[in-house]
Formats: C-alpha cells, sequence, structure tokens
C-alpha cells in the first residue's frame, strides 16, 4: 500500500516507532487530544490508519475457466495531525479476480487477485488523501502556444498527469475577488519546476506570468465525453431533431456516433452513423470544428396514416452517403456549450424518392461535455 502512495510523488512517506503509533490509537479512541508532544515527532501533516476487518478467498470454476477470487475488508481514518480531526473515516470492501491458467499457477492466482485488491484500497484512499490535500502553484513563465512553466515541481508533490484549475484574482467595484476558471495538466514535471499544458482557456482572464496561479483539482479527467441535443432542418422543409454522443481528449480530435430523424405528413427519416473530426479553440469563448463521417439513411412512409410501422411501410427508401461538417460552439461554461452546424452530404448510393433530401441540414442546439 505505502509503495503505491509512493509511486504518486505527491506525498513523502514517513516511518514512525510503534510508540508513536500507540498515541495515534489513543487519539483516535478520543482518550488523548491532538497536538501531543507525540505527534509534535511525527513532523508529518496526516496519518492513515488502516484496521483490517477480513480477508478470505475463494476458489472457483465453470465448464471453461477457474479463478481465485480475493476479498479485503478494512476500516481505514485519515487523521490531520496538526489537529487531531479525523478528515475521513469509512469502511472499504475490495474485491479481485485472477485466472488459473496453464502459464499460471493457483499461488500466482493467488497473489495477483491479492496485490489487485490491495492497489484498490490504496487508490481508494489516495483519492481522499488528494481532496484533503490541494496543492498549488504560480506560473512562472510562458514556453509557447498553450504551454507554460510554473514554480512548484516534484520536491513539493507536482508530478505529470496532475490537472489544475486557473486562478485569478479580479477587481470591481465592490473590490477583490477570485476567480476559478479553465483547465491544466502537468505534461512534465522537474525538481523545482513543472510545465502545464492548457486543456480550457479561462473565460474572464488571460493566463499571465506572476498574477496566474493553479489550484489542484483531481476531479479533471484527461479523457472526457460529450452529449447533443439539436434541432435540425432538413434542406429547411423537413423538421426534425439530431442526438451525438463524442470523446475526445481535449487535443482537438474527436470521435461520435449520431442519429437524426425527420418528421413530414405520414413519413419518416433516419439517419444513423459515425464521423470524427477536429475542434479549434479560438478565443476560450468560440471554438470552430469540421468533421467527415458515413452514414446510412431509411426514409418510409404511409400515406394512408394506416400501419404506421417501418417494418411494413407502404414505400421506403435505403441510401448512404458521407456527411461533412462544419460547427460553431459558443461556451457557456465548461461543461456546457451551445452550438451550431451545417452539414453537407455526399450521396454515393440509393434514391431518396419520399422526401427528395437537399444536400444540406441546418442544426442547433446544446452539447455537455463530462
Amino acid at each position: 500500500m505505502t509503495d503505491y502512495i509512493y509511486k504518486l510523488r505527491k506525498y513523502r512517506i514517513v516511518i514512525r516507532d510503534q510508540t508513536i503509533y500507540d498515541e495515534v490509537k489513543l487519539m483516535l479512541s478520543g482518550i488523548a487530544q491532538g497536538g501531543s508532544e507525540y505527534q509534535a515527532q511525527l513532523d508529518t501533516d496526516g496519518i492513515i490508519y488502516v484496521q483490517i476487518l477480513d480477508t478470505f478467498s475463494e476458489r472457483g470454476k465453470n465448464d471453461t475457466k477457474e479463478w481465485i477470487d480475493f476479498h479485503a475488508i478494512v476500516n481505514y481514518k485519515f487523521v490531520y495531525v496538526k489537529t487531531g480531526e479525523v478528515l475521513n473515516s469509512r469502511k472499504i470492501d475490495a474485491y479481485s479476480r485472477a485466472f488459473i491458467e496453464k502459464e499460471v499457477s493457483v499461488q500466482q492466482a493467488f497473489r495477483t487477485s491479492k496485490l489487485s485488491a490491495v492497489d484498490f484500497i490504496s487508490q481508494e484512499i489516495s483519492k481522499d488523501m488528494s481532496h484533503a490535500f490541494i496543492l498549488s502553484a504560480k506560473v512562472s513563465g510562458e514556453k509557447w502556444l498553450d504551454l507554460f512553466y510554473i514554480d512548484g515541481g516534484t520536491n513539493c508533490g507536482i508530478s505529470e498527469n496532475m490537472t489544475f484549475n486557473f486562478v485569478e484574482n479580479l477587481n470591481n467595484s465592490a473590490g477583490t475577488y477570485e476567480v476559478i476558471e479553465g483547465k491544466a495538466v502537468v505534461v512534465e514535471a522537474f525538481p523545482d519546476s513543472s510545465i502545464i499544458k492548457v486543456l480550457e482557456k479561462p473565460l474572464r482572464f488571460p493566463v499571465s506570468v506572476s498574477t496566474t496561479h493553479l489550484m489542484e483539482n483531481p476531479y479533471i479527467k484527461l479523457h472526457r465525453k460529450s452529449f447533443r441535443i439539436s434541432a435540425s432542418f432538413d434542406g429547411l422543409n423537413t423538421p426534425g431533431f439530431f442526438i451525438k454522443s463524442g470523446y475526445d481528449d481535449y487535443t482537438g480530435v474527436f470521435c461520435a456516433s449520431f442519429m437524426q430523424a425527420g418528421l413530414k405528413d405520414y413519413s419518416v427519416s433516419i439517419n444513423l452513423g459515425v464521423d470524427g473530426g477536429y475542434l479549434l479553440d479560438i478565443n476560450g469563448l468560440l471554438k470552430s470544428g469540421i468533421s467527415l463521417g458515413a452514414a446510412c439513411g431509411y426514409d418510409f412512409q404511409n400515406n394512408s396514416g394506416k400501419n404506421f410501422n417501418p417494418f411494413t411501410p407502404e414505400s421506403c427508401d435505403f441510401y448512404l452517403f458521407i456527411p461533412f461538417c462544419a460547427s460553431l460552439y459558443l461556451k457557456i461554461n465548461d461543461s456546457l456549450s451551445f452550438v451550431s452546424d451545417v452539414t453537407y452530404r455526399f450521396n454515393i448510393y440509393g434514391d431518396k424518392k419520399i422526401f427528395n433530401h437537399e444536400p444540406y441540414v441546418i442544426r442547433a442546439g446544446l452539447e455537455l461535455f463530462y
């Protein structure tokens, strides 16, 4: 467990004699108070106290596989040493499975499942620690484009892939107030400094040397998903709706799948497809994007208004096309944007007799990033 936390490079692990840990046990039970001479000897910010409640393993199999399950149940408390305050206390139930194979013995499977369970406990504890001890730094220089130097490095616990928000003190008629916006990630860490990359620019202030600070935010994900819902107009004569689900990693490159449906009289048009493209950040508030994909369409109608079933229509069309899309994003906040786009469809197979589709589609709606 200590190895896992040490590898995070945010914390220094200090080992002290059993007498001091006995004092901590008394403090946790309420017999001793925070701030004793033993706590001063610890010279640490926090103590992790783990009590193992139960561990057991089970061997299972079916017709094709055999495995070892390992369970570990622990109580843990996270104590702030200077005050004796228990910042977090909870039970963690860890479970892991490892398969027995020709090249993996029972003993190896047992060890693998046990280590995986311990890693899970370590990850849960490290999450709580990350939220309790938030690191900060100051922008100390500009490298190029969206890369900046900061004045903190591995000596103060900053390591690669740590995520931060930008912080700036702004003034208005009421006085000075703090604004937290934008996202950044550490791409390279040195002993006394690091290099960060801007993932999302702040809206209300530019990133500037000496005035902009950073505050660690362990909740920021380096990969995110998106969901869009829009009103669509197929050639300005067929209204409908558009749903899109995507994925990106803040580099600008994205991939997505989509569905569009339109309704006119007793006719329905359904398009399904995938696309990929690139988003260019213009000024933090606006983004422009282009994408190219592949899609299929299915139109059907029942002129009589009876038996309105897509599997038994009175007539239907099937076609394939390549959509080319140009879009504009207006940022509302870090998670939500207004999106408008125009798509031109290059038909590659099939006829469109029912709707007589125009080649272009206009859409407008909201996209959520999470």
